[in-house]
């Protein structure tokens, strides 16, 4: 049963799911020991600044991490993850509308568009280093991805 103060003392964090087709666009996160999941294959995201709605934070965190517009952010889920160091996520998932080639990645190491089957593997290939590299070790990834994969299939963004 979840604490009402493990919720409320938890960090708020957005992440975005941006999709082509049947793939979705995932960051490889830096290899600093000062955030999570350091070296990892993870969402797009951060933390929401004080004062700032969800949605507003997932917009500027998009547009700060690569340059890119998406013409809408759709809500995707809210939840409480406290094995991911007691965060409460707010998900929005969007089209993206522009080759990969034209992102500025201002973040991360590296970026890539992989199917639901590639991330479920928990191994994602980084062209800028040359090797497979973890996705972050969570059932929380694998499922929401699904969920967004799901989401847009079923024409019910």
């Amino acid at each position: 049963m979840k604490q009402t103060s493990d919720i409320k003392n938890a960090s708020r964090v957005v992440v975005v799911l941006p999709y082509q087709g049947d793939r979705l666009l995932m960051q490889l996160r830096d290899f600093k020991t000062t955030i999570l999941f350091p070296g990892c294959w993870g969402f797009f995201g951060g933390t929401i600044e004080p004062g700032e709605d969800p949605k507003a934070s997932a917009m500027r965190e998009v547009i700060e991490e690569l340059g890119f517009h998406p013409k809408s952010l759709e809500p995707l889920e809210e939840e409480h993850i406290p094995e991911l160091g007691n965060i409460f996520s707010y998900a929005y998932f969007c089209e993206l509308t522009v080759p990969v080639e034209k992102l500025v990645l201002t973040e991360g190491l590296d970026l890539g568009l992989f199917t639901l089957e590639q991330i479920q593997s928990t191994q994602l290939y980084s062209k800028k280093l040359d090797t497979k590299v973890k996705v972050v070790p969570s059932p929380h990834m694998a499922r929401i991805a699904k969920k967004m994969f799901d989401r847009v299939k079923n024409g019910k963004p």
